[in-house]
This record gives structure tokens, sequence and C-alpha cells, in this order.
């Protein structure tokens, strides 16, 4: 298998029809899912899951109306009560996919320093000219801070950095503010980027004197991903040290070919964070590594109270694509199953992780077209939610597609292999549909059959 070269060298794999899918994204032909077992608990007081604020705040948006981007920037969120996930929570308080993915203006900050700092530290190139051209409001703001020919950052948008292996991207009151570490030491100053209002790219850079990041968990990343990964011969990830719920309600886990403290089968050597972001599963950091902006972030959950490191979900829930009603059914790949493989693989994930702190229903629950729909597919899927699956299944099938109107219906089969591997013929445990709303790339129902 791959390392990283390509979009998923982590949770190996889409759905084992869609090898056409699969291969022309770089993902793994064969799909290997985690699942449930019919007796799983959802966490309750015995484990409390990490509770954090229940509506994120507000994240900026093409649309604002001051000439730079201007947010509120994430807090550090506070650790609830118990909590029991529900239908009822996951209307209120699941966190949306939109919340979870960076904002637009961050995603350009955090590519160009993800490319920047692997360019510093490992001479690795951008994908491509145009790649770094993508992230700049003009190729005249561009050669300020991108030497074109050498293909690393000018001096004046490292701010005196010299080798930051770490940095952590945050949205400001006026932009978005970059935190370099190097060696897990904060560096004396910091990046302060102005986007363009119209177009959410880099206009400007300015430095300034560094303020440590007061999120949650900042030392803890800081120290085991900019530190203990090149002290330690066999670096253990700090775990929170307690549990949120029964092992017994952990799913099987799916076939995995990669070091998950890290999404990678290699040790990358350097990291973009993105400024944590509340939800109910714990504090979310999307991260990337080693310049490969590119691709899908991974997600780092932290405890909302104490910054303890929980887990990782590599490859992380998938951003909701643009409508596209043209490419539905006839594109390869085709949206709406590439968009829903990616929803189950990482729901699958991380019905394995619910005693490390997940809560799977809350994460899946932003891909409905409606609260009711969400509901609905809850109750009507059997023991096992959304899979329609008899006994725990650990893979998951797309097998076809129909367009009707404006409405996709997928279908898929669940299996169960006790080795996942590839070539493994799974045992067929369910079979359901899901149909997409194809102008708003969102799921209208499921149905089991």
């Amino acid at each position: 298998m791959n390392e990283r070269g390509t979009d998923s060298g982590r949770r190996v794999g889409l759905i084992a029809a869609a090898v056409v899918v699969a291969a022309a994204v770089g993902v793994g032909a064969a799909y290997a899912g985690g699942a449930f077992k019919t007796d799983d608990a959802m966490p309750t007081s015995a484990g409390s899951a990490p509770v954090s604020t229940p509506t994120p705040g507000p994240t900026p948006t093409a649309g604002a109306t001051s000439s730079t981007v201007t947010a509120v920037q994430s807090q550090p969120s506070t650790m609830g009560g118990a909590s029991s996930s529900t239908v009822a929570s996951s209307k209120s308080s699941a966190a949306s996919a939109s919340l979870v993915a960076p904002t637009a203006a961050e995603r350009a900050v955090g590519t160009f320093y993800g490319f920047a700092d692997a360019a510093l530290m490992q001479s690795a190139v951008p994908p491509s000219q145009a790649a770094v051209d993508a992230i700049f409001s003009s190729r005249a703001v561009e050669v300020k801070y991108w030497n074109i020919n050498t293909r690393k950052a000018q001096p004046a948008a490292m701010c005196g950095a010299k080798g930051p292996n770490l940095a952590i991207v945050a949205t400001s009151p006026n932009g978005v503010t970059v935190s370099f570490y190097e060696k897990g030491r904060l560096s004396a100053t910091q990046a302060e980027v102005t986007l363009d209002h119209g177009s959410q790219k880099i206009a400007s850079i300015s430095c300034a004197d560094s303020v440590p990041p007061a999120f949650t968990g900042t030392q803890k990343v800081v120290q085991y991903y900019g530190v203990d990964l090149y002290r330690q011969t066999t670096p253990k990830f700090p775990g929170p040290g307690k549990t949120y719920a029964p092992a017994a309600a952990d799913g099987p886990q799916e076939w995995l070919n990669f070091d998950t403290n890290v999404c990678a089968q290699y040790r990358p050597a350097s990291w973009v964070f993105y400024a944590p972001v509340s939800t109910t599963s714990g504090d979310a950091w999307r991260f990337a590594y080693d310049g490969a902006m590119d691709r899908s972030t991974e997600v780092l959950f932290t405890d909302p109270s104490t910054g303890a490191m929980e887990r990782t979900l590599c490859g992380g829930f998938p951003d909701i694509p643009a409508p596209d009603k043209a490419a539905a059914g006839k594109a390869d790949p085709d949206p709406a199953t590439l968009l829903v493989s990616w929803i189950y693989d990482a729901y699958i994930y991380e019905r394995a992780q619910q005693s490390l702190g997940a809560i799977p229903t809350d994460e899946i629950a932003p891909y409905f077209a409606s609260h009711d729909a969400f509901v609905a597919a809850s109750k009507s899927t059997g023991a096992i939610p959304f899979l329609c699956a008899s006994k725990a299944p650990n893979v998951v099938t797309a097998i076809g597609s129909t367009v009707v109107a404006d409405t996709e219906i997928l279908t898929y089969t669940a299996g169960y292999a006790s080795d996942p591997t590839p070539g493994n013929t799974p045992a067929p445990v369910g079979k359901f549909t899901v149909s997409v709303d194809l102008s708003t790339m969102k799921i209208k129902a499921l149905t089991c059959t």
C-alpha cells in the first residue's frame, strides 16, 4: 500500500464495487470499515462523553462586511456533564461538516504554511506552481512571500522562524494568525495574515510578537507532534487516561495499514494544525503534514476540559461538495457515491472509538437534509443504526446507483469478515439504499432493503 502520496494512505478504502472511484482518488479499492454490535451502547454517565459548547461560534464567510476576514476565533471549550448520545442531542449540539472543516481563509493560509514548512524542513516542493498561485490574491502579492525560483517562502512570510516543524493556524479578528513552533518552542514572532475580501486569498502578511494560543490542549499537541515524535524511538500517544463508554460499545475495528497516531505509514516531519472546533465528540483539531495540503485533513480530538489527547480520525469526515447534477450517475468518480462512501468510512471508523469519546451519530447528523430525515433513518435502520445489518459489519460496499429527477439512490451492502484485509470476501449481513438530494448533496432517506 502507499504511504501518503495519495489521498489516503490512512484509512484504507472506499467501496469494493467502487474500484474505479477509489483508484481515481488514490484510495485502496477494498473498503474496510468498522461497524456496530447489536448491543452497542452509547456513552452514558458511567463514562461521560466529552461535551463542549453546544453552539460553536460563527465562522467567516466570503460575504463578510469587512475588507478583511472578520470572525470570532474558536475559544477553548468547557467540559459539560454526562451525555447520552440520543437523536435529540444530535439536533441541538452535533458538529456540522462546515464547522469541523477549516474556513476558506484558514485553508488558504494553512496551505501556504504547509508548503513553506515542508520546503524548509524537507526541501519538499509543492505539487505545482498552480497550487501556490491559487492561494494568493495576485502574482504581485505572491512574489513578496514566495520565491518562485527556489520554491521556498520568502523571509518576510516566516517572521524569523528558521525551522518550524509545527504551525497552528487560527482565525483572528483581523484575519488569520499563524503561530510557529520549533521543536516545541514557540517562535518569538507570529504571522498575521490578511485575506482578500472577495476571494479569501492571501493579500498580505505582517509579523507581530507571538502570543501563545489559548486553546485547551495546545501544549499537549505541540509536545507530542512537535517534540516527542522525534525524541523518542517509539513515542506513546498520550491518551486521556479515561474512557467515555465501556469497551463493549466499540464496533469492530476496520483494517488499518498505518500508524493511527499520525495517520501515516511513516513519521512526518512538519505539521499544520487548525484551531480546534467544539463538537460533542470533543474538541476537533484538523491537521495535515509534510506539505500534503491538497488532500483531506485528518482530525485529532482532545478533551474539552483538560486538553488531553483522545484519538485521531484519519481522513476525517468529508466536506459536502457543491451540487453537480450533470455529473450524477455519470462522472467517474460519481460525486454522491464518493461522498456517502467517505461518510460511512468515517462513521464506521468512529464507531470503533466510542470508548475514547466518539459519538458517531452526532458526527453523521449534519449530512442529512433535515433533522426529521435523520430521526427517521436512525429509527428505521434496526439495532445497528444507519447500517441495516443483522450482525455487526466491518465492510460496506456500494453496488450501484439510480438517478430519479433531483435524487440519486445509492445501493449498499453491509458485510462482515473476521479478517477484513483486501481480498477476503465478507459475508453479507445487510443491504440498504441511501437517497441523496442532488440540489444540496445531503441525505434525504435511508431504507433497509
